[in-house]
C-alpha cells in the first residue's frame, strides 16, 4: 500500500474510532445501485464505545434504510470493501419492515486498520457462510472523501 494510501487509512480508522470528533460525527450516505428502488437510501453512523484493548476497538454502527423492500429467504448485509485489494469485513445484517424501511445497531470489533473506501449492502442468502459480498449490491456509500492517489 502506498505512504499516502496508508495516511487515508488512519484517517478512517481515526475517524470510524472518534479519535476526531468532526470527522465521526459525519455519516456515511448510502445511495441505490443495482436492483434497488431509485428511492432507495440509507445512513450510517459509527460511535466508539472502547478504546482499544489488545488491539480490538468495539464501536457501535447506528444504521437508518429507507424504501428497500422486504426479500423473501434472504437478508440484507453491510460490508466494508476495498475496491484495489478485494478485501472485505462483513458489519451488519438486516431486513426491511413492510414499508421497506430498517433501523438497527451492531456492536462491531474491529482488530485491523486496514483501509476501506467503500460501504454496501448486498443481498444475500438467510443461511449464507460465504465471508465475501455476493454480486447483487442494492445500496453504496464512500467512507472518506479522500481520493486514493499512488507515489
Amino acid at each position: 500500500m502506498h505512504r499516502i494510501s496508508r495516511w487515508f487509512s488512519l484517517l478512517l480508522i481515526f475517524t470510524l474510532l472518534g479519535a476526531s470528533p468532526a470527522l465521526a460525527s459525519r455519516p456515511i450516505t448510502l445511495g441505490a445501485r443495482g436492483p434497488a428502488p431509485e428511492q432507495a437510501n440509507g445512513i450510517i453512523r459509527f460511535k466508539t464505545i472502547s478504546s482499544p484493548a489488545d488491539s480490538v476497538y468495539r464501536i457501535k454502527l447506528i444504521g437508518k434504510v429507507r424504501s428497500l423492500p422486504q426479500t423473501a429467504g434472504n437478508l440484507y448485509t453491510m460490508w466494508f470493501i476495498d475496491k484495489e485489494s478485494g478485501q472485505s469485513y462483513r458489519l451488519a445484517t438486516f431486513n426491511t419492515d413492510k414499508h421497506g424501511d430498517a433501523d438497527f445497531t451492531e456492536v462491531l470489533q474491529i482488530s485491523t486498520l486496514d483501509y476501506f473506501e467503500s460501504l454496501i449492502v448486498t443481498v444475500e442468502p438467510r443461511n449464507e457462510l460465504d465471508p465475501t459480498p455476493s454480486d447483487t449490491v442494492v445500496l453504496e456509500g464512500i467512507t472518506t472523501e479522500q481520493p486514493r492517489t499512488s507515489d
